[in-house]
């Protein structure tokens, strides 16, 4: 609301955490400055980074598949073809794999997770995302 009142509806947050030269204030600049400083978990930087290191494991994928000859389209090829559900990547021709129970599951796809938490945390955020995509889920960490 503050945001709204002072810089009008076509300023969002966002745009001011990211610029805060924005704010006239300078007590409510310089405090806005210093938490974004502060933050890190959420900070413009923080998310950056995490970007980076998503953006990277994704290459890291891709290149394991190649390496090993495993056929693949990755998410943005499967986005270019209007699919909805775009893990990272989708194995053209399906794998069998054991787990370390030797249990055998039949893998379609591989969404890397690089993120940063706890295992408990990461399954409470992206197994609704991760069941979303098919009925053989198969969670490698």
């Amino acid at each position: 609301m503050y945001i709204e009142y002072n810089f009008g509806s076509e300023v969002q947050l966002p745009q001011i955490l990211l610029n805060p030269s924005l704010i006239s204030n300078k007590i409510l600049r310089a405090d806005v400055i210093k938490c974004c400083a502060d933050d890190q978990l959420c900070s413009c930087e923080i998310e950056l980074l995490k970007n980076c290191v998503g953006r990277e494991y994704e290459e890291i994928l891709y290149r394991k598949l190649r390496d090993h000859n495993i056929c693949f389209e990755t998410e943005n090829e499967m986005r270019l073809k209007g699919k909805s559900k775009t893990p990272d990547a989708l194995l053209l021709i399906p794998m069998l794999v054991k787990n370390e129970r030797d249990e055998e599951y039949i893998i379609n796809w591989i969404d890397s997770k690089a993120m940063f938490g706890e295992t408990d945390l990461y399954t409470s955020e992206h197994l609704p995302q991760l069941r979303s995509y098919c009925n053989r889920c198969v969670l490698i960490y």
